[in-house]
């Protein structure tokens, strides 16, 4: 999409930042100013939004970090659309829409990408569909 062009999800989250993953647990909206030609259609392609892991988690025993996600216009399953995790070099596949807890981290710098790939384990190409790596901390 150029860069007039803007999509926004709002989604229903718990206290911890677990979203809520129900039909109508969300409003998503595109916003195209002056000359923009939407590259996405919000009603039909299937849809990644990465919420966490994000920022920094202060280390204690009980350490869990929620890895959560949003998904639009698409379900997974094993022989279906699934996300791909690649956490601190280590990748593993997800074929269930629930928020997931990461433990046992060490201190410090971690990265995190998550992509949604399709039956064949191909990326679903799309402006959302790839997180890219996002960093988070464990003080």
């Amino acid at each position: 999409m150029k860069e007039n062009s803007n999509i926004v999800l709002a989604f229903l989250s718990r206290s911890f930042h677990e979203s809520v993953k129900q039909k109508d647990a969300f409003v998503l909206k595109q916003y195209n100013f002056e000359d923009s030609q939407a590259t996405i259609d919000i009603q039909e392609d299937p849809l990644l939004f990465f919420s966490r892991p994000k920022g920094t988690y202060k280390e204690n025993s009980n350490q869990k970090v929620l890895l959560d996600f949003y998904l639009v216009n698409t379900e997974l399953s094993k022989n279906g659309n699934k996300v791909k995790v690649t956490l601190d070099g280590h990748e593993f596949t997800i074929h269930k829409w629930q928020p997931y807890i990461i433990e046992g981290l060490q201190k410090g710098e971690h990265k995190i990408k998550i992509e949604l790939i399709d039956s064949a384990n191909k990326p679903i190409l799309s402006r959302f569909n790839n997180s890219g790596t996002r960093k988070f901390n464990i003080k």
